[in-house]
């Protein structure tokens, strides 16, 4: 699945110019997920699923890479606050 997931990325990368076309990827990761949830019959619980997947994922980003990004900024340029 990994690399799968890669060949799409490198496509979409290669196809289009994310730095000036972000909705290229927010389009790419809903269809993606759509496609993944298309069985499940429409109803709240399946938006909520949806939604829960989605914060999580948020949630993971900002505690791996966001927040030690952040600290090395203040390590390398001191505190804001």
């Amino acid at each position: 699945m990994d690399s799968e997931i890669s060949n799409l990325a490198s496509r979409v990368r290669l196809t289009f110019d994310i730095s000036i076309q972000p909705g290229v990827v927010n389009y790419t990761l809903t269809r993606l997920l759509s496609e993944i949830f298309k069985n499940i019959p429409e109803n709240y619980a399946k938006y909520e699923k949806m939604v829960g997947l989605l914060e999580l994922i948020k949630m993971e980003l900002m505690r791996k890479k966001i927040f030690v990004y952040e600290d090395q900024k203040c390590k390398q340029n001191g505190e804001v606050f």
